[in-house]
């Protein structure tokens, strides 16, 4: 009787390292998938943050003329160094959405998150998902051209 209580237990070691395995593989793709979400929410975000600091910047061109104009000095230059902070910023949102856009598509293709299956086990995503990554399409017509004709 002493030889099957460790057999038993050992099943039941096996069955929930099992579970744990599973459960935590399930977890690894809807975690990638948020990442992947927050990645292209970020780019989204540093765009909205470049189109409004372009409006921003024309708004302020604009004030700043005008002061120029009537020769308010302390605010043109006020005006000056406010102009120089937008511009700063824009450049800043956009080298942030290229990196996160960059990373986004990374993600998408190496990590396979639109669910589709790529006929190959390979990992590489079809080439009707590469619109959105940067690798180029592929040459059609020599592949049509190459195919033997019956």
């Amino acid at each position: 009787m002493r030889d099957v209580k460790p057999r038993l237990q050992s099943g039941w070691i096996c069955g929930l390292v099992t579970l744990f395995l599973g459960l935590s593989l399930t977890g690894c793709a809807a975690v990638t998938q948020d990442v992947d979400a927050y990645y292209r929410q970020m780019a989204v975000n540093y765009q909205e943050a470049i189109d409004k600091a372009k409006i921003d910047e024309l708004t302020l061109q604009k004030e700043a003329r005008a002061l120029a104009v009537t020769g308010d000095k302390a605010n043109y230059r006020k005006a000056q160094r406010e102009l120089g902070r937008i511009r700063s910023w824009e450049d800043h949102c956009e080298w942030e959405r290229k990196r996160f856009a960059k990373a986004a598509n990374w993600m998408e293709s190496h990590f396979n998150i639109d669910g589709k299956t790529t006929g190959d086990r390979s990992g590489k995503p079809n080439s009707s998902d590469s619109a959105g990554s940067s690798r180029p399409e592929p040459n059609m017509a020599r592949e049509i051209k190459d195919t033997p004709v019956e």
